[in-house]
Parts: structure tokens; C-alpha cells; sequence
């Protein structure tokens, strides 16, 4: 998930150096993979506004754009269907590094002609600046975006890559990152406001109801009336583009704003189009259909949970929205969504389905049932403000009591010495834990009660505690003290050493080791000859179609890795893989072997005049 330094800084100070808040964040547990400086690899991109449109005189599917930069006009020929006269755009002067999805690599642009006319740049689309992945056409921007503006300028800079672990749902969020940052650097949180007007409705006829709260154990929903949908403040849409959301309309966008500030996905409703004003939360029926906000039709099962009117699924639950409630410019009454649901079922349903959403990654880590209303009551501020509706004040509001209750933990002072083997003093911890948004329940000189925070999912025992404590004031600050008793005797494995040995020395014969994935799809097992690829073994649950079946060998791979280098002009190849196969056995788990193959091939000297020319081949293998 990106984290837009820009943005991070509404809710703590963050006067730090980009690679330091990285530092700091992934010593204390969240992983911070690359630092991205868009101001950098946008250089020569800057908005532009599209003054002309003429049909190129030699191409029916081309146009020649006249694009007003402030400070000079280019003309531009361009093949997106969307590009039009008065529309502002992101252009890419001769001489710009451009992201090519073909190769994956930044390719710089130069100028052209195309079909005989002179082209000075490049109008871009959202997946070749890499902000997403629809190149379908040019990406529109704003109509309040300054012309001449720097491109990074406009989506806000430095963006941390962030790489969430299951157990810490609360970092996918932007609140959740400021809060570890706050608490580290010891500066104030500044939380969004909650608060919005509401009106008690005289007439109020939605009725709502949950038959699987085992599934569901908690739904919020709020009903908004005379919104006025249209496009988002300039504001709204740099902050969603910039983690890579494309802007839709100002309802939606709310929505997805708060879910990536809180972690809570939310939903919204044409309150018109929901048949007899009735929401029901229900197992699906099997072979029930429901055509889906990204277009598709999705056939449904009995395992499946949906959000139902009185006819029809308006939604599958925590993966995405129907299409027939959805909002649009003409909707004017809104429902609003907040929910919790058992990750299990998410997880099974949305990999039945193939689809993967921003939502259904959330609810698949599992989110407290308390964390709905909050994402629920800060939305409804932002659409007070943003589009105009006014709120009911009464929230439908069903839970299962127990699920809504304050987690309480214990933590002990003598626990803690076990468990880090350092004293910490329980006002230190106190403090630790405050910063982190728990609350104190109770204290006594020897232990602490504390009330876990509604975006913690993963602090139930007191270790947890302890481990938030050990994260905040730094590993690094427990000081190292020698084991009781001496370490074992290290075992010695016949199999281990010869792998160790054979690596050794096939990298002094001047080969390279290469490591690939253990799971393979069903293409390339299908390469693989008959008495092999019998023998694979498939996953019960692929993360993927690339990596369904164990691997029954190992050449597979080390072809795919010599076709990748060979592609990108590497014409010296000499490889070798040491690794694990899998033969399935049945009525038992599979056989392991292991198993070392090399690879020879291109050219025997890469681009040198020194050494023989020629091919790589056999005796080359032989020699070594």
C-alpha cells in the first residue's frame, strides 16, 4: 500500500528525512519496502490543458491535440478515445522517462512522426505514469488543476510502499501508519473530526436485517438524503490518486477516502433503487446472480454472503457492490454501509469469484466490530461538507452484543521481566500504550488493565501487550544477556553440506544461482513430459493461477528465467538452480527430492574481445 508523505502529515509531524521515517516504521514492525520519489521519476511531466482537436489527416483512430503548457503550445498526436477540446491532461515532454507496460521498464520518450506528422511529447494515461492500470485512454484531470503544474506537484510527492503483515490490519490505513509514527517520535496525533449535524426524519421506512450474524456480527447503516453527486474537490481526488484510486464521483470517492485513512471499507446505496426499502443480510441462494460494479455477471453459491433487498443480492458482502443500487449523478437518497463480516467467508468467496478489491483485502485480515461506527460517523462528516445531504440521526445499529464489547488485557510487570528479561517500568508502559491509542481500564502498582482499541485486531493476550511495549521503545534498547545454559551441538547433515558444496563451487566455475517460486501454473506443467506432470501435485487454495500446481521439476523454471534474461538482450547464460521437487504419492503427502539443474546457452563471452566466439554448448557443461 502506498502511504503519501503529503498526506501522512495531516495527522502527525512529519519534519523527518522519507528514508528515515522508513527506518523507524520498519524497525518497529511495519515493513517499509521502497521509498518512492515521484517528483523524481515524473520530471518532465506537467499539466496541460487541450486547447484543439483535429482528425489527423493519414489515420482515421489518431488525433492531432493542441496542448496549452503555460509557458509554450505543443501539438501532440494522440489515439486515446477520450482525449477532447477543454480538457486538462498530464503531458510528457520529449526527453521524459515513460513506465512501457510491455517490459515493465522506463523507456525515455523521443520525438516522432507519426504517420507524417510531427509528435512533441505524449499525453499519458493513469499506467504510464504507474499510478494504476487502466490504459484504456489518457487520464483526465481536474478542471481546477493549474496548467503548467509539475505533474508530482499535482498527486503530492513522496510515497512510502508499504508491505502490511496479516496480523496488523490497522497499518493499512493512513491513520494507522501516523499513529506507529506519532508514538515513536513522541509527537501528538491529530485524529479526523466525527462530527456532523443530523436531523431526526419524521418519516424514516428503511428496514434492515441481518439472518447470518455468525457471518455478520455487526451492521451499521445510515440513511442520507438530497446529496447532490457530482465530482470531487480537487483535494479528494489528488488523495485518492495518489495510493492509486481512481476518482468516480464524490460519494464513492468519500468512501473510499475513509477507507484508506481508517482501514474500514464502506459502501454506499441509491436508497431509491433498493426494492421495498428493505436490506436483508443473508446467505446467497445457489445459482443466484449478480452483475457486479466492475460489469461483470457472478454466479453465485450457498457458501456465498450477500447484501440482499426484498428480490435480489445488491451486493456481495465485503467484496463489492451491485450495480443496480449503484450511485450515480441522478441519486439523491443514499444508504450507507458499514459492516463487519467473519474473514473466512470473505476469503472463500472472493477467490471463488477471482475477485480481489481494496475491501475485501481489509476484511479478509479481520476487522473489530467497533471500528465500523467510527469510519461510519466520518463519512457521514465528509458528506455533510462535500455533497450536501442531510444525515439521519438515527444509525440502524445490529450487533451481537458480546462482539461490540471492549477487549480488556492484562499486562504484569513480572510477565514482562519473563518474557524481555528487562524491567520496564509500568508508567513507561502506560505511557507506550497511550500513544498507541489504548485505553486505561485499571492500574495497580504490580499490573495494568488496558481497553484495546477498536483497529487492533491482533492484541488479545497479554504477550501482545508485551510486544507492542518491546516495538515502541526500541528492540535495540533491550539489553543482550547470555543464555542459562550453552547452546546444543550443531548437527551435521550429509545432504545439507553436499547442497552447500555443490552451490560453491558451481558459482567459482562462474555460473549463477538462481531461486524460483516452488509453485508453477497448469501451462507450464502441461510442457513438462506425461510421467512428470502425473505426478504434480495441486494447492488446494493458489494465490494465484500462475501458482496452483507444486513443481514435478525443476527445468520449468530455469527455462522461464533464461527466456526473461534472453528477452532483455542478456545473451550470456550460465545458470543453475538447487531446490525441491514434488512427486505426488497417493494417500500420502507428496516426495520431496532434491534435486540440482544447470542451464548453458547464448553467446560464450558476453560483448568482451577477449576468449573464443561462439555458442555455449555441451563441452562448455562438460568443463565445468
Amino acid at each position: 500500500m502506498k502511504i503519501p508523505i503529503n498526506w501522512l502529515s495531516d495527522y502527525v509531524d512529519t519534519n523527518l528525512d522519507p528514508q528515515d521515517i522508513a527506518h523507524r516504521l520498519t524497525m518497529a514492525g511495519l515493513e517499509i519496502v521502497g521509498v518512492d520519489h515521484q517528483d523524481s521519476s515524473w520530471d518532465g511531466i506537467y499539466v496541460g490543458h487541450v486547447d484543439a482537436v483535429i482528425k489527423h489527416p493519414n489515420a482515421d483512430r489518431l488525433k492531432i491535440c493542441t496542448v496549452n503548457l503555460g509557458v509554450e503550445i505543443l501539438e501532440i498526436v494522440c489515439g486515446a478515445p477520450n482525449v477532447e477540446a477543454g480538457k486538462k491532461i498530464a503531458l510528457a515532454r520529449v526527453g521524459t522517462s515513460l513506465l512501457n507496460s510491455t517490459t515493465g521498464e522506463y523507456e525515455t520518450l523521443k520525438q516522432a512522426k507519426i504517420r507524417g506528422v510531427e509528435s512533441n511529447g505524449m499525453i499519458c494515461s493513469e499506467q504510464e505514469l504507474g499510478i494504476g492500470d487502466d490504459h484504456s485512454g489518457i487520464l483526465i484531470l481536474s478542471d481546477r488543476a493549474q496548467v503548467g503544474t509539475p505533474i508530482s506537484e499535482y498527486f503530492g510527492g513522496i510515497s512510502l510502499e508499504l508491505e502490511a503483515t496479516p496480523n496488523r490490519p490497522d497499518a493499512m490505513s493512513l491513520l494507522g501508519v501516523a499513529r506507529e509514527l506519532a508514538a515513536l517520535t513522541k509527537t501528538p496525533l491529530k485524529a479526523p473530526s466525527l462530527e456532523y449535524s443530523a436531523v431526526n426524519f419524521a418519516e424514516e421506512n428503511l428496514k434492515v436485517r441481518v439472518d447470518e450474524p455468525g457471518f455478520c456480527p455487526r451492521y451499521l447503516c445510515v440513511t442520507v438524503r438530497g446529496v447532490e453527486v457530482r465530482e470531487s474537490p480537487d483535494w479528494l481526488q489528488q488523495r485518492l490518486r495518489s495510493v492509486g484510486q481512481r476518482p468516480i464521483n464524490n460519494v464513492v470517492d468519500i468512501t473510499n477516502y475513509v477507507m484508506f485513512e481508517l482501514g474500514q471499507p464502506l459502501h454506499a446505496f441509491d436508497r431509491l433503487k433498493i426494492q421495498n426499502e428493505t436490506i436483508i443480510v443473508r446467505k446467497s441462494y445457489h445459482g443466484e446472480m449478480i452483475e457486479a460494479l466492475d460489469g461483470n455477471q457472478y454466479s453465485l453459491s450457498s457458501d456465498d454472503l450477500v447484501i440482499a433487498d426484498f428480490s435480489k443480492p445488491i451486493a456481495i458482502a465485503g467484496i463489492i457492490g451491485g450495480s443496480g443500487t449503484q450511485v450515480d449523478d441522478n441519486s439523491i437518497d443514499l444508504v450507507l454501509e458499514a459492516a463487519s463480516f467473519l474473514p473466512a467467508i470473505i476469503r472463500k468467496t472472493s477467490r471463488r469469484l477471482g475477485i480481489r478489491t481494496d475491501a475485501s483485502n481489509r476484511f479478509e485480515k479481520g476487522l473489530r466490530t467497533r471500528l465500523p461506527e467510527l469510519a461510519l460517523r466520518r463519512a457521514c462528516m465528509l458528506l455533510e461538507q462535500i455533497a450536501g445531504g442531510t444525515i439521519s440521526s438515527e444509525i440502524m445499529d445490529l450487533n451481537d452484543t458480546d462482539s461490540v464489547k471492549s477487549v480488556v488485557v492484562r499486562i504484569t510487570s513480572t510477565r514482562i521481566r519473563s518474557i524481555l528479561g528487562v524491567e520496564i517500568d509500568l508508567g513507561t508502559v502506560q505511557s507506550v500504550l497511550d500513544s498507541l491509542g489504548f485505553d486505561l481500564h485499571k492500574k495497580r502498582p504490580e499490573y495494568l488493565d488496558v481497553v484495546v482499541p477498536p483497529w487492533r485486531s491482533d492484541i488479545a493476550i497479554e504477550e501482545d501487550l508485551i510486544e507492542e511495549v518491546a516495538r515502541i521503545i526500541g528492540y535495540d534498547s533491550i539489553p543482550a544477556i547470555a543464555l542459562s545454559s550453552a547452546l546444543p551441538q550443531a548437527q551435521t547433515s550429509g545432504i545439507k553440506d553436499l547442497r552447500d558444496v555443490s552451490v560453491d563451487v558451481l558459482v567459482a566455475a562462474g555460473m549463477q544461482q538462481i531461486i524460483s517460486y516452488p509453485l508453477i501454473s497448469e501451462s507450464i506443467l502441461r510442457s513438462l513430459p506425461k510421467d512428470l506432470s502425473n505426478k504434480a501435485v495441486k494447492v488446494l487454495n493458489p494465490m494465484t493461477t500462475d501458482h496452483e500446481f507444486l513443481r514435478a521439476s525443476l527445468r520449468p523454471s530455469i527455462l522461464q528465467v533464461a527466456s526473461y534474461n534472453y528477452r532483455r538482450q542478456i545473451r550470456t547464460l550460465r545458470l543453475f538452480e538447487s531446490g525441491r521437487i514434488f512427486l505426488g504419492r497417493e494417500h500420502n503427502l507428496p516426495e520431496e527430492k532434491e534435486i540440482l539443474v544447470g542451464l548453458f546457452g547464448g553467446e560464450r563471452w558476453d560483448g568482451t574481445w577477449i576468449g573464443e566466439k561462439g555458442k555455449l554448448g555441451f563441452f562448455d557443461a562438460k568443463g565445468v
